[in-house]
């Protein structure tokens, strides 16, 4: 073979044992660098793996924590939802829901649950079960899903008062006490214990003593309406009989406070002044001068008969308490008051007098159409309002113009005369003489 033949063909080789050297090192570099990304792909997968763990038991961990504490909570805890297949309860829930299912407001409670799962309607009420144990019971929607917390009201703890309080409690001198809501006494302070004559609050709970028999209707009504009930009712206490003011107060969630006030000497007063207003009003309805009494409101409180026969008024009319404006418009419409230029104006002058009684003048004369003339005084009421006396004066006022006509009369018959005539009283003093006695 020519050299530069042989030349040629050695360079061929050689050229292509350095190709191949070169595929054969980039496949073993390839190798190497897949096995290292597969290694760093085996690590990664080790550690999301543990982490992934870590995370899942800090989860079971965080949901075990999350379920200890509902369940220890004082509020059991069911939840419900279309993706449940069962609902998922926390403490006593399922089992105090049953309770209250089984109880007297059963009804009541399965419409709320009803409610509740079908419109997300919340709800919040009280509920017991077949005995006397009660249960609050508050229904939401949370996530689309239906949650009740239900707890058992603790009535002992409910209805005792903090130490405080029974302390404050105890100190006042008047009986305090407390119901829950089934009626049944709870707590009475000191002051309760000695009007009762229990020995302690342990026995006046076991017996249910009480100062009246009647103050338990009293607690029921304020308990049923919402709202405070007053009432005075008597009692024995210590052996005397007492008047007492009885307030009966519904608190939520606890039931009634009860208090009473002895209020026998008020009762006594109040007996004793009314004995005076009968008497007076007695008094009054034998006068022969009529009497109109108004409160402070100008409502008539009172009359006598000697009024209502002056105006020919039915007690139809003046039994409903017409206030004074009232009564003027009647007597008005009747023709029976004096004939005013302007009757609005005269109205709202008289009826200024109750707010200044003392700017209003005290006495008038009113000349009636029937030809009457009464001498009307007005004058302040000593529980507030005005009295009004309307006296017929009509044979008075003409006894005076008689009178005084023959005065007149005597006086121009004298003056007639020549002599002088001159006539002096028991008291010394000039009473009458004509024009002669002057000159």
């Amino acid at each position: 073979m020519p050299a530069p033949a042989f030349a040629a063909a050695a360079d061929a080789a050689t050229q292509e044992m350095l190709v191949l050297a070169a595929v054969t090192t980039g496949a073993v570099a390839l190798a190497i660098a897949a096995g290292l990304w597969a290694l760093a792909e085996q690590n990664v997968a080790l550690k999301l793996r543990k982490a992934l763990r870590q995370t899942n038991a800090r989860t079971r961990a965080a949901v075990g924590e999350r379920d200890a504490l509902l369940s220890a909570g004082r509020e059991a805890l069911i939840v419900w939802g279309r993706e449940t297949a069962n609902p998922i309860t926390y403490g006593s829930a399922e089992r105090m829901l049953d309770a209250c299912l089984a109880g007297p407001e059963a009804t009541t409670v399965s419409a709320a649950l009803d409610a509740l799962s079908e419109r997300g309607v919340a709800f919040a009420l009280t509920a017991h079960d077949k005995g006397s144990r009660a249960f609050t019971l508050r229904g939401r929607a949370v996530g689309g899903m239906a949650a009740v917390w239900i707890e058992e009201e603790d009535v002992a703890a409910a209805a005792a008062p903090t130490t405080d309080f029974q302390a404050i409690l105890d100190a006042l001198p008047l009986p305090v006490w407390l119901r829950d809501k089934t009626l049944s006494l709870r707590w009475g302070n000191r002051a309760f214990l000695e009007a009762t004559g229990a020995a302690s609050t342990q026995a006046a709970v076991e017996s249910q003593t009480g100062l009246d028999k009647s103050e338990r209707d009293l607690a029921a009504a304020a308990r049923n309406q919402g709202s405070i009930h007053e009432a005075r009712r008597y009692a024995v206490v210590n052996g005397q009989r007492r008047a007492l003011a009885f307030t009966e107060t519904p608190v939520d969630n606890t039931g009634i406070v009860g208090s009473a006030i002895d209020v026998t000497d008020v009762s006594a007063a109040e007996a004793r002044l009314q004995q005076h207003i009968d008497a007076h009003a007695d008094t009054l309805d034998k006068l022969a001068t009529a009497v109109a009494i108004f409160g402070k409101d100008q409502k008539l409180t009172f009359y006598n008969r000697a009024f209502a026969r002056l105006w020919d008024l039915p007690d139809s009319f003046l039994d409903k308490h017409p206030s004074d404006g009232e009564l003027l418009d009647r007597l008005r419409e009747d023709r029976k008051l004096p004939e005013q230029r302007d009757y609005q104006a005269w109205k709202r002058e008289r009826l200024k007098l109750y707010a200044n009684p003392n700017e209003y003048p005290s006495e008038d004369l009113w000349h009636v159409p029937n030809g009457k003339t009464l001498r009307v005084v007005a004058q302040p009421h000593p529980f507030g309002g005005l009295t009004f006396l309307y006296e017929d004066v009509t044979e008075k006022i003409a006894l005076e113009s008689a009178f005084n006509t023959q005065i007149k009369v005597q006086s121009a018959t004298l003056d007639t005369l020549q002599e002088a005539v001159a006539v002096f009283g028991p008291d010394g003093k000039l009473k009458l003489h004509n024009a002669a006695f002057l000159k």
